[in-house]
């Protein structure tokens, strides 16, 4: 399951800044705590990026429940940098999700009382089309032939290999040197 695993790797960029933070994956509690982030999928969509591939574009919603606007604007600027810097999360499965932005809501209050803000992460990940096996090349066979025009006719008379013309090789190469020196070719 891709989106599963963009989650996870998202939610461990977080763990990395903030080991000791709760991440909840896809879930928002009914009554969170101060302390806790969520992340969770947004918006979905995909377009064709060549023959053989196309791009998903993802949208993740990270949302941080603070103990103070303090807080969560310290938060949010190491978040900013983290996801700013490292360009690729690595997914599991050797595909990588390519971050193109983050921006965060003003903090607000919730109606338990509780300092928030929103954030949306717009990332991007390619994948192959799937494609159909081309057959292999089993054999393969070269032939070489000599240039007709240089021996004789292209019915293949007066050529080396034909011995109804009763000529060698050496004779016909004879031949076509007396018509040079005499200056046939000269004209």
């Amino acid at each position: 399951m891709g989106l599963i695993e963009e989650i996870n790797a998202i939610s461990d960029v977080i763990k990395a800044d903030f080991p000791t933070q709760k991440v909840n994956k896809e879930n928002v509690p009914e009554k969170p705590t101060k302390g806790e982030f969520c992340v969770r999928v947004q918006r979905l969509g995909s377009e064709a990026d060549t023959s053989a591939s196309y791009v998903l574009n993802r949208e993740y919603q990270l949302i941080y429940f603070g103990l103070s606007n303090i807080d969560i604007l310290t938060k949010i600027e190491a978040l900013t940098y983290r996801f700013n810097n490292i360009i690729k999360i690595p997914v599991q499965g050797a595909r990588y999700l390519t971050v193109e932005s983050l921006s965060f809501s003003q903090p607000f209050k919730t109606a338990d009382n509780l300092d928030a803000v929103m954030g949306v992460l717009v990332a991007t990940t390619r994948k192959n089309k799937p494609t159909t096996d081309a057959p292999l090349i089993e054999n393969v066979e070269i032939r070489t032939t000599a240039d007709f025009a240089q021996w004789g006719r292209l019915d293949g008379s007066l050529t080396p290999d034909d011995a109804s013309d009763d000529r060698t090789m050496s004779e016909i190469e004879s031949f076509r040197m007396r018509e040079l020196e005499d200056g046939k070719f000269f004209s």
